[in-house]
Formats: structure tokens, sequence, C-alpha cells
């Protein structure tokens, strides 16, 4: 999977490609439906194009309380890949991208990838003052040749799957429930860190379940072991104790599995 960092970077591409545009925050089961959808849509050998953000838009419009995030840059990154994306541009949700009219934006995405199809959820909405909506870039897709489609919203047990409520499920403890939403077991992924000979997984800027001591599975690239993670959300961590002993996870990637 490619990885690129702004518009500007974006390689010359000769495949035909299919774009879908969003936070996917969670990337949950809404999420993989949208990602599923285009990769029908796209003949064989195709690009399927994630364009997101390394932050919430929040941080932008309400810095001083923005929106958790129900996973880290690196695991929206690597669950993107997972669920069959070819290339994620992937872009800090600041001023400048706030200023920019939806249809410059969609005018340089073609230039720089010809996109064939455009999917995005119902009532999606992007560019300068939210002109981004659906009869606007229906409206441009015919002028750019592209066809777009909009996907309704994604069910669990008769509930409207968003964001939103997977943050509500994970902040009351709700494993169970925020993982139907997910479509996999809820869990945080990043590096470990070592202070004192006690294993430490940052947390800054995530949502995470109430305060607690926690059965986990620890996983690495190659294993997985059995521990317990207690949440610390005033030390902005998770301190992490594995049952096998003297095992060394010392600055490795791990995922912790609720």
């Amino acid at each position: 999977m490619l990885l690129i960092p702004e518009i500007e970077k974006i390689p010359k591409i000769h495949q035909p490609c299919g774009l879908t545009i969003g936070s996917f925050d969670g990337v949950h089961l809404g999420h993989q439906t949208l990602l599923k959808r285009l990769r029908e849509k796209l003949p064989l050998n195709s690009l399927l194009v994630v364009y997101t953000f390394t932050n919430h838009p929040s941080h932008l419009f309400a810095p001083h309380a923005p929106i958790p995030l129900i996973c880290s840059p690196l695991q929206k990154v690597k669950l993107l890949g997972d669920y069959g994306a070819d290339m994620v541009i992937f872009t800090p949700f600041d001023q400048q991208f706030a200023k920019m009219p939806f249809d410059k934006f969609l005018e340089l995405l073609k230039q720089k990838l010809c996109f064939s199809h455009l999917v995005l959820g119902a009532g999606a909405t992007f560019g300068c003052k939210r002109q981004g909506k659906e009869e606007n870039v229906r409206e441009l897709a015919t002028s750019l040749n592209f066809e777009v489609e909009y996907l309704p919203k994604t069910h669990a047990r008769k509930k409207l799957i968003s964001s939103g409520l997977i943050r509500t499920l994970i902040q009351s403890g709700a494993f169970h429930e925020a993982s139907e939403c997910l479509g996999r077991p809820y869990s945080l992924m990043g590096h470990l860190n070592v202070e004192n000979g006690c294993y430490n997984f940052p947390t800054q800027g995530l949502c995470l379940p109430p305060d607690g001591i926690y059965p986990v599975r620890i996983k690495t690239e190659l294993k997985s072991y059995l521990g317990r993670a207690q949440i610390s959300p005033r030390d902005q961590k998770i301190y992490l104790e594995t049952i096998k002993q003297n095992l060394s996870l010392k600055n490795k990637e791990i995922e912790i599995v609720f």
C-alpha cells in the first residue's frame, strides 16, 4: 500500500482508480462497506484510493475540546490497507484544506489520479463551507467525467453505525457492542514505552474505556500474549502487564485487544 502525505506527492498513475474521502475514524462497518462497494465498481488491477486525515476536523474547529480518536493514525492506516486500500492520501485537516472549495479539491485530485469512480456515505460534505454536498458533487461529476455514488448508512442491531456511537460504547466499557459496530474486536495499536521497568502505552488524543484493569491480548507481528491493561486517562497512558514473565516488548509495535 502507498502512503502519500500530500496531494502534490501523488506519483504518476497509469492504472484506473477509484476514490473515497472521509475521516474514517475507527474504520468501522460503514467505512468497510464503502471500501467494498468501491472495489466492486472498479475493473481488475485498479487502484482503490482513500483520502483521509491525520487528525479529526474538531482539532481545527474546537481545539480546546477535540473529539478523541477511536484509532491512532498508525492503526487507521493499517486498517485501511487491511480492508482494501491501495493508496492512502494522509493529510492534516488544517485551515488550508478547510478553505479549499470542493470543486477545486476534486479537480486537483482528478488531475493527479484521473479517478473514474467516487463513492461516499450518505450526507457526506466537504470543502469550504461544506459546499461539497451531494447535489453539487453530482453536477461536478458530469463535467469532470466521473461516476459518483452515495451509500446509505450501515446498521447493526437496528442501530445506525457511526464513529460517535462507537466512542460512546468504548467510553462506557461496552466492548462487545463496540466490536459489533467495528466488525472486529476493539483494540488499540501503537508503540510501547518502558519506564522504571514497566510497560506503558501513550493514549493522548485517543478515546478510552473507563478507569480500571482489563484482561487483554497483547499482539505483536508474530505472537500474541495474555496480559492486563490498567487504564489511566489522567496520565494519558495505559499501563500493561503481561502474564508471561520476563517478556521483552520494549519499543515494539503492538496491538492491545480488549
